[in-house]
């Protein structure tokens, strides 16, 4: 109980501060107003780092269905004939719908890293996986195409989430480092009530 006692009679010796005509006043309401500004800050960098979360949610989804996509492939350019070319397609069509939802959420957190003063290119296109040309004309080279495809998709979905990552360690970075900033403020304005008389 002697700390939150201590950290009471530092509040009230701080409001008396403030409140006088000492010059610490002055230092007083500088330091309150750092400290309300990096904890904007921290607030920023918070809501870009979950909108970073986020999207490395849905791209470890996108890159879990284009792993089916692939099997399913291989399959396929082995002799799998229509149970594969169907069960290939089903997940394709997932990883499209996941990869337009990680779209919108990519823009998300560019839109929160622009808050936060950080511009990074993150985006990630899937192009047509070639539907047509392997259902009507299920050849070999179709196949290969299609499996083609989705080994580029998978890799252009894994450079995003490396992309993402490296985002996410710098914005966790900064967050301490404001969190080191506001503990050092504190401890000047403990500082300066301790050593103030009044």
């Amino acid at each position: 109980d002697c700390e939150r006692q201590y950290q009471a009679a530092l509040s009230e010796k701080i409001k008396s501060i403030k409140a006088s005509a000492h010059p610490a006043a002055q230092l007083v309401v500088e330091s309150e107003s750092r400290i309300a500004a990096l904890k904007v800050q921290k607030r920023e960098l918070l809501e870009a780092i979950n909108a970073g979360k986020t999207a490395l949610h849905t791209v470890n989804e996108v890159l879990e269905t284009l792993d089916n996509a692939e099997g399913w492939s291989t399959w396929d350019v082995m002799g799998g004939g229509l149970m594969a070319d169907l069960a290939k397609y089903e997940e394709l069509d997932d990883a499209q719908e996941q990869i337009e939802q990680l779209q919108v959420e990519l823009r998300r957190f560019k839109t929160e890293l622009s808050d936060v003063e950080i511009t990074a290119d993150l985006q990630v296109t899937v192009d047509s996986f070639l539907k047509f040309a392997d259902f009507f004309f299920d050849g070999l080279f179709a196949d290969w195409a299609v499996l083609d495809h989705i080994n580029q998709a998978q890799s252009r979905v894994e450079n995003t989430k490396g992309q993402i990552k490296r985002v996410l360690a710098l914005l966790k970075k900064m967050r301490e480092d404001v969190d080191t900033q506001i503990a050092d403020e504190k401890e000047k304005q403990e500082q300066l009530a301790v050593e103030t008389e009044l």
